[in-house]
């Protein structure tokens, strides 16, 4: 008896305790895990727009005023142009 009036009630409680803890806990954490994600991918998405705007820039800069770029310089832009459409698409 003495059992059943002093030591189960407390373990009950110790267990629910626990229980509730460790839930709002994973709750928690699992929260700030999805908003890293989502820090992440829309910092890769920012990214990739100004890789976009840039190679842009580059060559209305070269049609419109005859400005030669050098090969290597446009052809990491280009890299970068491909790279990015396909980030953006993804996204």
């Amino acid at each position: 008896m003495w059992f059943f009036e002093n030591l189960l009630p407390n373990l009950l409680i110790a267990v629910v305790v626990s229980y509730l803890t460790a839930h709002w806990s994973l709750r928690k954490f699992y929260s700030e895990k999805w908003w890293d994600k989502r820090e992440k991918a829309y910092t890769e998405l920012l990214d990739a727009l100004y890789d976009l705007l840039q190679y842009c820039e580059v060559k209305k800069e070269d049609y419109g005023d005859g400005a030669e770029y050098g090969d290597e310089k446009l052809n990491e832009l280009g890299r970068r142009y491909s790279a990015a459409i396909w980030r953006v698409k993804r996204a």
